[in-house]
């Protein structure tokens, strides 16, 4: 699941995504530019999720689901998408370097990471 998808980072990751043979579900609140950009990339599954809306991010992430957020800046706008994987029961990771991110991210009530990786 690649939330954020049709900003401009989220165009590069999911073009970098494809090209490595994956096929993430492209996530954003413009279906008709997630719709453009899942055709250019070979017909790729779309979801509609609001980051100002947590209950549209959390319909996202489900069963052995991993989200990648480009939505940010993560500071101001990623509370979302961390709220939804844990709600979820995932775990969490945040980009690292980002001091603000990873102090939410530490307080949050989820599973920890195993050793062996996402599952």
């Amino acid at each position: 699941m690649l939330f954020g998808a049709t900003g401009y980072t989220g165009g590069r990751t999911a073009e970098a995504m494809a090209r490595r043979g994956l096929a993430p579900v492209l996530a954003g609140r413009d279906p008709a530019k997630l719709a453009a950009l899942a055709a250019r990339l070979g017909g790729l599954e779309t979801a509609r999720a609001d980051v100002t809306d947590v209950g549209s991010v959390r319909a996202l992430v489900g069963g052995e689901d991993v989200l990648v957020s480009t939505v940010g800046p993560f500071a101001q706008l990623g509370g979302a998408a961390l709220a939804a994987v844990v709600g979820a029961g995932r775990p969490t990771w945040t980009r690292p370097g980002s001091r603000r991110s990873s102090a939410r991210c530490s307080s949050c009530r989820g599973p920890r990471p195993s050793a062996a990786g996402p599952r």
